[in-house]
């Protein structure tokens, strides 16, 4: 291995269909909440379902930080309960 080979991590591990997941291919819409004190943010992320685990729980790769602009590169694999995730239209 040679300095800047790449080293297979988090980043290159989600893949659906050959293509790495983007916030362009994004086919559903994770429903989160924001909560501080009594103060709450309800928003949508983008997101791939990539499995269902049973259990009405599905595994996720969500796009973005909050509902923070230009966080659209970070992605994250989530395990989360189905009714969260809506069909984008």
């Amino acid at each position: 291995m040679k300095i800047g080979d790449r080293v297979k991590g988090k980043e290159d591990v989600p893949r659906t269909g050959g293509k790495v997941g983007t916030i362009g291919n994004a086919t559903h819409l994770l429903k989160c909440r924001h909560c501080i004190g009594y103060n709450k943010q309800d928003y949508y992320m983008g997101c791939l379902v990539l499995k269902d685990m049973g259990g009405d729980r599905l595994k996720v790769l969500v796009f973005g930080e909050r509902n923070w602009k230009n966080r659209e590169h970070i992605k994250r694999i989530r395990y989360v309960d189905s009714h969260r995730v809506i069909t984008q239209s």
